[in-house]
C-alpha cells in the first residue's frame, strides 16, 4: 500500500494553500471587480491615472533557467535519463520503464534488454543557486546518490538527506542519481530544497528573490510557463499529429519535473497570481481538446480570487511559421463558421483556416465563466504587428463580440541595412556585421534609431488600419528590445572552429544591454509609446517580453531577451540592469 504520510502536491495545496510573504502589505491591493471594456490595472496607486500597466513573460522551465522560480529545484530539473553502468551517459530507455502517475519508477534498478538501470536527472545551472546546504526530501524507500556537482552528501534519516554545492567548474552540471527504490514502497514526492526553505516549502513554493524581482510588476504572461511553443510536440519536427490532447495530458502537480514540455500546471500559475496580487495572461494549448479547454477555464475561475483579472489566448503567435502550432493549423486548421459565411472558400485559404480552433477557444471560457465574465475575463485574438491585412483577415473571421480585444507586440529591432538579409539564398551583411569586433555601443544605440521609423510605422498603421476600424484595444503581448541579425540565428563563426556563435558585433550587443544608452533607448522608446498608442483613457498594458536571463556573447544571434541577468542582482548593484530600471520608472508616469 502507497504511504501517504509524505503526501506530494495536489490540486488543493495550489490552489488553497496559503503564502505568507515576507513584506506582503506592500504587495499590488486588489481591487473591486471592473467590466471587460476596462483594461484598468486591478490596482494602481500613485496621483493620476498611470500612463501604462506593464507586466511580464515569465521563462522557459528548465534546468538551465537562471529564474529559479521555486525553492523546490527538482520542479526545473531535466527529465530523467537511464544509466546502466556501461559507461554510456544516456542508454536512452527512459520510456521503456515502468512509472507511476508522477513520473516516478516503480522500483530501481529495473531491468531493460538484460541490463539493470537506473535514472538520473541534471541541472546545468547551479552555479546561479544560492550556497548554503541543501536538503533532499522524499516519500518511499530509497537510495540517491549524486554524480557530480555535489559534495558533503549526508543521510541524515529515512527520506531526507543533505549536501552542498561542490561545482569543480563556473558552469559545471549538478547531476543526481535514482540508483535504488523499493518496488513495493517507491521512491516517490523527490524534492531538492534550497538551503532555509525545508520547513516552509509546501506553504512558501516561490523563492523569495524571484517574488522581489517580480514585485514592481502588476502582472504576468504564462506563454512560456506554459510551454506553449510546439506544445505537443515529441520533437521539433514532430507538429503534424492531429490528435487533440484531453485534460488527463495537461502537466499536474505531483509531476516529479514540470520541465518535461508539458509547462506549469495551471494551479501553480493561479497560486502565484493569487499570492503575488498579479493579473494574468494565459495562452491555451493548440492541440487542447473542448474537454481540455472546458477544465482549464473552470480552474481559473474558482482558483483565481475574484478581483484578479485574467487575459486568456488561443496559442501564441499563430502567424509565426516556425512554431508547431501555425504549422499545425496550416494542416489540420478549419475556418469558423462567421468567416465561412463571409467567404464561403475561407476554408481553404491562410489565414481563415485557424479561426475556427480560435473562435471555439474563446467560446468555451465564455461558456465556462459565464455570469462572472464581466470584469474578470479579458478574451483575446492574436494580431501580428507588421501584417496588417493577415490580422485584419482573422479577426474579421471572429464572431463579433466574441472577443474583447486584439494584441500585438511593442519591439523596437533593427533593420537589413545594420544587421544583414538574405537575398536569393544569399545572405549580405549589414552595416554592424562590416564592422564587425570594432563595433560599439554607439553604434548599437545608432542603429536602433536608424530603424525607428520603420517600427513606429508598423504600430500607427495597425492602430489605424485595423484596431480603430474594427474599434478594438490594443493588448501588447510582447515588446521592448529585439536586436538580432538577420536570419535569425545567424551564425557569422559557423565552421570557422572559435567555438564562438552569433554575429561578430556580438561582444558590442552585449556591452549594450548593459549600458546606459540602454535604459535611454528604452525612455524614448516608452516617449513613443505614451505619445502615439496611449491615446485611450485606459493604462496602456504593455508585457515586456523576457524577465531573468544571464547575458552570454553565444546566445545573441537569438537575441538578449531579459531584463536582468540573475534573479538575485540588485539592480542599483555592480551589474547595472538599465532595461529593468527603464521599464520601472515607465511604471510610474502618470497622465
Amino acid at each position: 500500500m502507497r504511504n501517504t504520510s509524505q503526501k506530494g502536491w495536489t490540486r488543493r495545496d495550489w490552489i488553497g494553500g496559503s503564502l505568507a510573504l515576507g513584506g506582503a502589505a506592500s504587495l499590488p491591493a486588489a481591487a473591486g471587480p471592473a467590466t471587460p471594456a476596462s483594461l484598468a490595472p486591478s490596482a494602481a496607486g500613485g496621483a493620476g491615472r498611470p500612463v501604462f500597466r506593464i507586466g511580464v513573460n515569465l521563462g522557459l522551465i528548465n534546468d538551465w533557467s537562471s529564474e529559479l522560480p521555486f525553492v523546490d529545484l527538482m520542479r526545473i530539473a531535466r527529465p530523467w535519463s537511464t544509466r546502466d553502468g556501461s559507461g554510456t551517459w544516456d542508454t536512452g530507455h527512459a520510456a521503456r520503464l515502468r512509472c507511476d502517475a508522477d513520473g516516478y519508477p516503480i522500483g530501481l534498478p529495473q531491468t531493460v534488454d538484460g541490463k539493470p538501470v537506473w535514472v538520473q536527472t541534471i541541472w546545468t545551472n547551479a552555479s546561479l543557486w544560492p550556497t548554503g546546504r541543501y536538503t533532499v526530501l522524499h516519500a518511499g524507500q530509497g537510495e540517491i546518490r549524486f554524480l557530480q556537482g555535489a559534495k558533503s552528501l549526508k543521510r541524515e534519516g529515512p527520506g531526507r538527506w543533505t549536501f552542498e554545492l561542490g561545482l569543480d567548474a563556473p558552469n559545471a552540471p549538478l547531476v543526481l542519481h535514482l540508483i535504488r527504490s523499493k518496488p513495493e514502497d517507491p521512491l516517490r514526492d523527490l524534492r531538492v530544497l534550497m538551503p532555509g526553505h525545508e520547513a516552509s516549502h509546501r506553504e512558501q513554493p516561490f523563492n523569495p528573490a524571484f517574488l522581489r524581482a517580480l514585485k514592481p510588476f502588476d502582472s504576468v504572461r504564462f506563454m512560456d510557463w506554459g510551454a506553449t511553443n510546439n506544445w505537443g510536440q515529441k520533437g521539433r519536427g514532430d507538429w503534424d499529429q492531429p490528435e487533440l490532447f484531453d485534460a488527463d495530458r495537461r502537466q499536474t502537480p505531483g509531476h516529479y519535473t514540470w520541465a518535461d514540455g508539458r509547462g506549469v500546471p495551471y494551479e501553480v500559475m493561479i497560486r502565484l497570481m493569487n499570492a503575488a496580487g498579479l493579473d494574468g495572461w494565459v495562452n491555451v494549448p493548440h492541440r487542447a481538446s473542448p474537454g481540455y479547454i472546458r477544465h482549464m477555464a473552470a480552474l481559473f475561475r474558482d482558483g483565481l480570487n475574484r478581483e484578479r483579472k485574467l487575459v486568456v489566448e488561443y496559442s501564441n503567435e499563430t502567424w509565426n511559421w516556425a512554431f508547431g502550432q501555425t504549422k499545425w493549423l496550416g494542416k489540420h486548421g478549419e475556418a469558423s463558421a462567421h468567416a465561412l459565411r463571409a467567404n464561403p472558400l475561407a476554408g481553404s485559404q491562410w489565414p481563415e483556416r485557424m479561426t475556427g480552433h480560435v473562435q471555439r477557444c474563446l467560446d468555451l471560457w465564455t461558456e465556462v465563466y459565464g455570469a462572472q465574465r464581466p470584469g474578470r475575463l479579458i478574451r483575446v485574438a492574436g494580431g501580428q504587428t507588421a501584417s496588417f491585412n493577415q490580422s485584419k483577415r482573422v479577426l474579421e473571421g471572429l464572431r463579433p463580440g466574441s472577443f474583447d480585444a486584439m494584441t500585438a507586440s511593442w519591439y523596437f529591432s533593427l533593420k537589413s541595412d545594420f544587421v544583414g538579409s538574405v537575398e536569393a539564398g544569399v545572405r549580405r551583411d549589414g552595416s554592424l556585421d562590416r564592422l564587425g569586433e570594432k563595433a560599439t555601443v554607439a553604434d548599437i544605440a545608432a542603429a536602433v534609431r536608424g530603424s525607428w521609423e520603420r517600427d513606429k510605422d508598423w504600430l500607427r498603421k495597425l492602430h489605424e488600419r485595423v484596431a480603430k476600424p474594427l474599434g478594438l484595444p490594443v493588448l501588447y503581448y510582447e515588446g521592448g528590445q529585439h536586436l538580432t541579425p538577420q536570419p535569425h540565428g545567424y551564425d557569422a563563426y559557423a565552421g570557422d572552429g572559435s567555438g564562438r556563435a552569433g554575429p561578430r558585433y556580438r561582444e558590442a550587443l552585449v556591452d549594450a544591454m548593459r549600458s546606459p544608452e540602454m535604459g535611454q533607448l528604452y525612455r524614448e522608446w516608452f516617449d513613443f509609446m505614451q505619445q502615439e498608442m496611449a491615446r485611450g483613457p485606459e493604462p496602456l498594458w504593455l508585457m515586456h517580453f523576457g524577465f531573468i536571463a544571464p547575458l552570454k556573447a553565444n546566445t545573441t544571434r537569438f537575441g538578449l531577451f531579459s531584463l536582468l541577468e540573475r534573479v538575485d542582482q540588485d539592480p542599483a548593484g555592480p551589474v547595472p540592469a538599465p532595461r529593468y530600471q527603464a521599464v520601472i520608472e515607465a511604471m510610474q508616469r502618470r497622465r
